[in-house]
């Protein structure tokens, strides 16, 4: 039986894309050391599932789809950078999310419970909705620069994006980085978008 390393997304806009890899752009240049994601890469994660069997992807994605067919969709705010657990001892860097969080927890939360009746472990951590952005390897010590940068940048607003669907995402590893590609889509309810 084969695996697939799978992940449930919500999108993101151009303009998001664009903006926030301006900011990878200037970061990269403080931070080489960091892995810093692709533009075409960057998603919001509402559930990381790890290796699953080919033979649940159907299901998955039935009930991602189920989940969000529940939920109207929305346009979240993305504001402010920081990192993860701390700008002092980064490990993840992120654009924050303001309006909109609350939708998007709550989409994990109902995904979370669904698929854990899969036998995917629940969260053990409380979800926040966030835009990674890096990654910073232990090995890796970062200079005082890069958090300077990130407490700088605490109100830096990158835009909207209009969530509507969510995501089943494949994630297959190459030279050139992770390749991802959609497997299935969930729609949410309404074309009409609400924050």
């Amino acid at each position: 039986m084969s695996r697939i390393r799978t992940f449930v997304a919500v999108d993101v806009d151009a303009e998001v894309r664009r903006r926030a890899s301006q900011l990878i752009d200037t970061l990269s240049d403080i931070a080489p050391s960091v892995r810093w994601v692709t533009p075409e890469n960057l998603h919001v994660t509402l559930k990381f599932l790890g290796d699953a069997p080919d033979s649940e992807i159907y299901e998955i994605c039935r009930r991602v789809s189920k989940v969000a067919s529940q939920h109207v969709a929305f346009s979240p705010r993305f504001v402010g950078v920081g990192a993860f657990p701390s700008p002092e001892r980064p490990r993840t860097i992120w654009i924050g999310i303001d309006e909109g969080a609350a939708a998007l927890e709550a989409l994990h939360t109902e995904i979370d419970e669904s698929l854990g009746d899969l036998g995917y472990p629940l969260e053990p951590r409380a979800y926040r909705a966030h835009l990674t952005i890096g990654r910073v390897s232990q090995r890796h010590r970062q200079t005082g620069a890069l958090r300077e940068q990130i407490l700088h940048r605490e109100n830096q607003e990158f835009g909207r994006t209009t969530a509507l669907e969510c995501l089943v995402m494949a994630s297959e590893m190459t030279s050139e980085g992770p390749r991802y590609s959609v497997m299935g889509r969930g729609s949410l309810r309404n074309s009409t978008v609400s924050d």
